[in-house]
């Protein structure tokens, strides 16, 4: 995944892990466990389900997000992550809950 731009000094990621895989049953989207974006220096790991509606906007979300920053990327910008949850040791990771209609869901850090 090319992320490389002069001004922040992203590097390039090759991504090991580049999925997303679920089932549906019952009306409800649930995420595998083997789900996610995996590279040498950011891994974006979704967990959790939609319950579909009839009108897509107000389905149900109920998903975990862990946004973790791995070396190079942790020790360019693990601060924000810092900034983000408020602790100084967060060790670069980030957990999101995401909980609510698809059209208005709520954030939260844990």
């Amino acid at each position: 995944m090319k992320l490389s731009h002069p001004s922040l000094g992203l590097p390039d990621q090759e991504f090991k892990r580049a999925l997303i895989k679920a089932k549906v049953e019952n009306g409800t989207i649930v995420l595998d466990k083997s789900s996610g974006f995996v590279s040498e220096e950011l891994e974006l790991l979704p967990d959790g389900k939609v319950t579909l509606k009839q009108a897509p906007q107000v389905s149900q979300l109920d998903l975990k997000v862990v946004f973790r920053l791995n070396k190079g990327l942790k020790d360019k910008f693990g601060f924000l992550i810092d900034a983000m949850t408020g602790s100084a040791t967060s060790e670069g990771q980030l957990t999101m809950q995401v909980r609510g209609a698809m059209d208005a869901p709520a954030v939260t850090t844990l």
